[in-house]
C-alpha cells in the first residue's frame, strides 16, 4: 500500500488573501500522486485533511475532489462522505449530495445530520415525499433535530408550509 509519494505545488502563493495570489484554483496548483489505488492510512488522512483545508480556504470544487478521493481510497470514511455531501450541497450538485448522504446513512443509519441534509437536498430537488421521509427518519433517530427540520422546510425555495409545529411533528411521526 502506497502513501502519497509525490506532492507538487506551483509557485503560486496558497493564501487567497495574499496580495500576490493570482486566483489559481488549488486543484490546479496542488497535486497529490497516490500511486496505487490501495489506501494506506496516511494517504486517506492526507486526502481528507486536504479536503478540509481546501474547504476552509473557500475552494469548494477542489475540496469536493479531495473528499471524493478520500472515499475512493476508503469507502467507509463516514466523515469524508458527510463532508462530500455538504460541499456538493453548497455547489448545488443535489444528486451528488444525496448520494453522499445516502452513503453515510447506509453505513451509519443513526447519523441524524445526514438524514436532515438528505431531506434538504431532496426538498431542493423537488422530491418532497422523499424529503419528508428523510426528515422523519432524522427526527425518529434524534428528536432534537425537529428544530433544524422546521428551519429547513421554512427556508427552502420549495416545500410545504405547516403553520402549527405539532401538525408537522404528527406528519413526520406517521411516516
Amino acid at each position: 500500500m502506497a502513501a502519497p509519494h509525490a506532492v507538487w505545488c506551483t509557485s503560486h502563493p496558497l493564501d487567497p488573501h495574499d496580495p500576490g495570489y493570482d486566483g489559481a484554483c488549488f486543484s490546479d496548483t496542488l497535486e497529490l500522486d497516490f500511486g496505487e489505488r490501495h489506501a494506506s492510512p496516511d494517504a486517506v488522512e492526507i486526502a481528507f485533511n486536504l479536503g478540509l483545508t481546501l474547504l476552509q480556504l473557500g475552494t469548494k470544487d477542489a475540496a469536493a475532489a479531495a473528499f471524493a478521493r478520500t472515499v475512493a481510497l476508503q469507502p467507509s470514511h463516514i466523515e469524508a462522505w458527510f463532508s462530500l455531501g455538504l460541499v456538493r450541497q453548497d455547489l448545488l450538485d443535489l444528486a451528488g449530495a444525496a448520494q453522499a448522504f445516502r452513503s453515510v446513512l447506509a453505513a451509519r443509519p443513526e447519523h441524524a445530520e445526514a438524514a436532515v441534509n438528505l431531506g434538504i437536498v431532496l426538498q431542493e430537488a423537488g422530491a418532497m415525499e422523499a424529503a419528508m421521509a428523510a426528515y422523519a427518519e432524522a427526527v425518529r433517530r434524534r428528536p432534537e433535530t425537529f428544530g433544524p427540520v422546521v428551519q429547513a422546510m421554512c427556508g427552502a425555495s420549495t416545500g410545504r408550509l405547516f403553520l402549527v409545529p405539532g401538525a408537522l411533528r404528527r406528519s413526520l411521526a406517521r411516516r
